[in-house]
This record gives structure tokens, sequence and C-alpha cells, in this order.
């Protein structure tokens, strides 16, 4: 009996789910500071990188969705946790050990299967933790603290020591983690013995549907960011450390407003994050492209990183609030696919329009699709709730 409390203790949950998010973010933004470094090593060309990193969204996607869809019917979140650490340490052991780009490729691959893992598994666990089976914000932040502290940390590892050391490091981290969660985790998982609703009924729930596609409308808006923003500041004259410093700005702010957006939401629902940050990226897309001071740009930064944050807790809030458990494993993974088809999108599409239009047109491009995106969220909501 001892035991059985000690394991379903949120004092163990919160800080495993926290790990679990936290070392599958570092492992995703390890690998940037080292691209050029396997390049060499490798004697790859651009096209090949590409290709290795493709390997993470291609697996994430094409797993996410059969993983959720698993969660919901055998329910054991501890084991498929568990087994998303050990993948991810195989994975980072490969990495370290490439030596051809074919290794390269597999690694990736094997990291996106244990992101999409990780993922699935650990949101309806969080989500259904509290009394009631109720979704709290607060509770759900853990995830988004976590990812947004991996994403600061993971460059910054990734810069450490040989081209190895980061990945062995993170090899061990995994394995740790995945081994406490295979120990200490609850055996209580989110599954149901009762009959699952396919991916279309769910997006038949409108609540599901306005979340997805605000991660969709997020993601893709940080997707061209990270492409085009680089460039433009490049342009401008600015050298690769005030860049990295702009963004680490926005990873910060994205960690510190969360306290704040759960207070939000508490006080307004899931929906007003949504608007507010929606808009707020939107009118940040257009605004960036008009200034080219160092101090104007970290102010946008930061509003950005605050409504980026706002859309990504508030719409995980929501899939959580218009799912029960049973069926939250395939809600999650489809917020997930929606989460990396947007940053698929995201650069595809900015790279494309600001070749045929220029650079400040593709942000405008998606400020104004966002704003259309925006109305069609407050109308659907409005139209639910009455």
């Amino acid at each position: 009996m001892q035991e059985k409390s000690f394991r379903e203790s949120k004092w163990v949950l919160f800080p495993i789910c926290f790990g679990v998010i936290f070392l599958d973010m570092v492992g995703y933004g390890i690998i940037s500071p080292s691209i050029p470094l396997f390049a060499k090593a490798l004697s790859a060309s651009d096209a090949q990188m590409g290709y290795a990193f493709a390997g993470y969204p291609i697996a994430f996607t094409i797993s996410v969705l059969p993983l959720g869809m698993l969660i919901d019917r055998i329910g054991k979140n501890y084991i498929i946790i568990s087994v998303s650490m050990f993948i991810l340490c195989l994975a980072s052991l490969l990495m370290a050990f490439s030596t051809s780009i074919g290794m390269l490729i597999a690694a990736r691959a094997l990291q996106g299967l244990a992101s999409a893992s990780a993922w699935v598994a650990t949101q309806p666990l969080v989500a259904g933790v509290s009394e009631g089976g109720e979704v709290n914000s607060r509770e759900m932040s853990v995830v988004t603290i976590a990812a947004g502290v991996g994403v600061i940390v993971g460059p910054l590892l990734g810069s450490v020591g040989s081209l190895e050391t980061p990945f062995f490091i993170n090899a061990a981290l995994a394995f740790i983690v995945g081994l406490a969660t295979s120990i200490f985790l609850t055996r209580k998982g989110t599954g149901s013995a009762e009959k699952k609703q396919g991916f279309l009924l769910l997006l038949k729930q409108k609540g599901i549907l306005v979340a997805c596609l605000a991660i969709f409308f997020s993601c893709s808006c940080f997707g061209i960011m990270e492409l085009l923003l680089p460039l433009y500041l490049d342009r401008l004259g600015y050298v690769k450390i005030y860049i990295g410093i702009l963004f680490g700005v926005f990873s910060v702010l994205y960690v510190a407003s969360q306290p704040f957006i759960t207070r939000l939401i508490d006080s307004k629902g899931g929906y007003v994050p949504l608007y507010i940050g929606s808009l707020g990226l939107a009118i940040g897309m257009a605004l960036i492209v008009q200034f080219t001071g160092l101090v104007s740009f970290g102010v946008i930064m930061s509003f950005l990183g605050i409504f980026s944050g706002m859309l990504f807790l508030s719409s995980m809030f929501v899939v959580g609030q218009e799912s029960k458990e049973g069926q939250r494993g395939s809600a999650y993974a489809l917020w997930n696919l929606a989460f990396s088809v947007g940053y698929l999108v995201g650069p595809v599409a900015g790279g494309n329009l600001s070749t045929l239009f220029g650079l400040k047109t593709a942000f405008y491009i998606f400020a104004v699709f966002l704003i259309i995106g925006t109305a069609w969220i407050y109308v659907t909501v409005k139209r639910k709730t009455s």
C-alpha cells in the first residue's frame, strides 16, 4: 500500500514527467551546434544533412497517431515512457558513434520515435492526475516549462566538449530517467475499456479541432522565424551571438510567462489565451521586420515568446478538457501531429514565399494567415458555446 501511494504521488509523477519532456527537447536541440562537425566528419553534402534532419520529423509524424491509439488501448503509460527514454539513449549513442550519413539518419529517426512516444504518453498522464480527472492548467504547465527549459539547454549542452561528448551526456541522462520511470512511475495508465472514438470523430469535437489548429499556427510561425529571422538579421549586419541571444530571449520569456498564463487560464478558461496568443503572434510577425535595433528586436521577441507560450499551454489544456480518460492518448496524438506538421510547413512555405515575394512579404503573409485563423477560432468557439 505504501509503495502504491508513493508511486501515485504528484511529487514522483511531476519530476519524472518534467525530466522526460526536458530530455526529449534537449535531445532535439543538442545537435544544432554539431551540424558543421557532422558534415565534415561524414563528408556529407547539405542535401544529405537535410535528409538526416528530416529523419526526426518523418518518424515522429508517422508514429504519433498509432502511439496515441496504443496508449488509449493498453493504458501502460509508464512502459511507453520508459521505453521512449531507452530509445532516446540508443539514438544519442548512435549519433555519437555515427560513421556514415545512414547511421545519422537512423539515429534521428529513432529520436523522432522516442519523442512521439514520450509526448503522447506523458501529456495524458499529467492531464488526468488531478482529483476527478479534471485538467489543471498549473499541472499542465509542467510540460510546457520542461519543453521550454529543454529548448534553452539543448544547444548549450550541444556546444560542450568534443562532437561525441553532448550525446554521451544525454544518453546517460536518458538511461537514468528511463530506469527511474520503469521503477517509480505510477502503474495507473490512462487507457480504458470503452469503445474508442476514431481520430475524425475526435476532430469533430470543435474544442480539439481548434486547439490543434492553434498549435499548428504557432509552430508554423516559429518554423518560419527559425529560418527567415536569422537571414533578416544577418542582412542587417548582426553576428551569430546576437541572433542566438534574441532566440534565447524568446525561450526565456516562453518559460517565465507560464505562471501568468496559468492564472489567465484559471480565470478566463482555455479559449481566451488562444485568441490573445494567436492575435499577438500575428502582430509580432508583422512588426519584427519593421525594426533594425537590437532593443526593439529584444522587446518583440519577448512578446512573441509569451504569445507562443499562451498558444502552447492553452491549446494543450483545451485538448485535455475536451477529451476524457481513454481517449486522451489519441487526442494528444492529434495535437502532436499538428505540432509536427506546423514545423514542417512553416520553413518550407516561408522559404518559398520569401523567394517569390521577398522576405518581409513572407512575414506579412503569415501574419494575415494568423489573423484569419484567429477569426475562425473565435467564430467557431462562439458557435460551440452558444
